[in-house]
């Protein structure tokens, strides 16, 4: 490793301190616990009684609530919260796909079914602070991009765990509900977390980051300039899935940087920036690189935790590709770790390229086998081919035995921030 310390402008990419782990005790998460139980029955309960009277749905509810059992309707509302994340995520996986966008990953709790390039591969990620779940879509050449497409899409999710509310509402009037305590627990239970879970992404709010489908709504058809940056990512993401290298992106498809006199980024903003730099990355351009390097690195510590890892990425392939400085990748390599997709095959490839800047040939060799092995991981095509370029690079200047000239290769759109899903999954709960 080079001792040498940073340079002044090599600084200014150098990710900021670790942020200290955050540590909730104990009881509050018993107390989310019960906000949640006391939340869902009483939405379950407060919109079953609103739906009829002395006869109908509201009545069979209502004897549904009388033959509960408290006990049993707390078991049964921790039960059905994952079973109910994973239908919401299905309800926006089935709406994008009914608009002709394409799925690339899906999460619920710790697990992720992703695409890759021979197959789709189930895997255990981990949990993410802040998620319960996503779904990634992107846009199939203009399909999806529109925003009766993106709406669809957004409520799908609420819709689909409101349909199930209203599918417990029907069995509740079925006289095993109304006479056998396990099963109208199950019904109110189940109707419960339902109804808030779909209600709640209905309303417009905004937290450590992330932001809810009604949010997102909201903004699509105020046209404010979060959506209008959400959409340029989605184009140039289609366009990365469609098989368009990002040096070839169309001036107009890229999002716009923000203004030095303009306020810091939001996820949305540091989104855009990410797109942009894959192209600048890609096209050789190392002004914009570095300007939207420094962009990102002061913006690390403000994304969620899931996104931190998307955007060292970035950052790591900048400073072996661009800087060609160890010390920087070094600073920001431990940071990919972790995130929302699969990206092993990069970090193999960051490990090779380390060891090549440091000295350390066989390592390198070692780890670009690695990278190989790994490289059918990648959710597309063209991601595929710019990593094989970038590997093939390295191992033409492992076989010269010296440095060789910067070879820029991008990073791909998959090495961005997600948002519905990209900075954002295209959806999280």
């Amino acid at each position: 490793m080079n001792d040498t310390p940073l340079s002044t402008d090599a600084l200014a990419y150098a990710p900021p301190p670790p942020l200290p782990p955050v540590r909730s005790p104990w009881w509050k998460g018993m107390l989310r616990l019960a906000m949640w139980i006391g939340g869902g029955c009483g939405c379950g309960a407060v919109l079953g009684l609103m739906l009829g009277g002395e006869h109908g749905v509201g009545a069979a509810f209502s004897a549904a609530l009388r033959v509960a059992d408290f006990r049993w309707v707390a078991l049964f509302v921790v039960l059905t919260i994952w079973p109910q994340v994973l239908i919401h995520e299905a309800g926006h996986a089935l709406a994008g796909l009914a608009r002709g966008m394409q799925p690339l990953a899906f999460g619920v709790g710790p697990w992720r079914w992703e695409r890759s390039l021979d197959r789709w591969r189930l895997r255990r990620g981990g949990r993410v602070l802040g998620l319960l779940g996503f779904a990634i879509l992107v846009p199939h050449g203009q399909r999806g991009l529109s925003r009766l497409d993106q709406c669809i899409y957004l409520l799908g999710g609420p819709m689909a765990n409101l349909a199930t509310f209203a599918l417990m509402l029907g069995l509740a009037a079925h006289p095993l509900v109304t006479t056998s305590t396990p099963f109208a627990a199950f019904v109110i239970g189940t109707a419960s977390v339902a109804a808030l879970l779909g209600l709640s992404n209905l309303v417009p709010f905004e937290t450590q980051g992330w932001r809810s489908d009604g949010r997102n709504i909201i903004d699509l058809f105020r046209r404010s300039a979060d959506a209008e940056r959400l959409r340029r990512v989605r184009a140039t993401l289609a366009l990365g899935m469609a098989g368009v290298r990002p040096r070839d992106w169309p001036a107009e498809a890229l999002p716009d940087l923000p203004g030095d006199d303009e306020e810091p980024p939001n996820l949305i903003g540091l989104n855009a920036i990410s797109q942009v730099f894959v192209h600048a990355l890609d096209a050789d351009d190392a002004c914009l690189a570095r300007r939207c390097a420094r962009l990102l690195a002061a913006g690390h510590a403000r994304v969620p935790e899931a996104m931190r890892a998307h955007l060292a990425v970035n950052m790591a392939i900048f400073a072996a590709r661009i800087e060609r400085n160890p010390d920087l990748l070094a600073a920001w390599r431990p940071l990919c770790a972790g995130g929302l997709l699969d990206h092993t095959a990069l970090h193999a490839w960051l490990d090779a390229e380390l060891a090549e800047l440091s000295g350390d040939i066989d390592a390198a060799r070692a780890a670009l086998a690695t990278a190989r092995a790994l490289a059918a991981r990648v959710p597309d095509a063209i991601t595929g081919v710019l990593v094989d370029e970038a590997l093939d690079a390295l191992e033409s200047r492992l076989d010269a035995r010296h440095p060789a000239a910067v070879d820029v290769v991008g990073a791909s759109s998959v090495a961005t921030l997600p948002c519905s899903g990209a900075a954002k999954p295209e959806h999280r709960d």
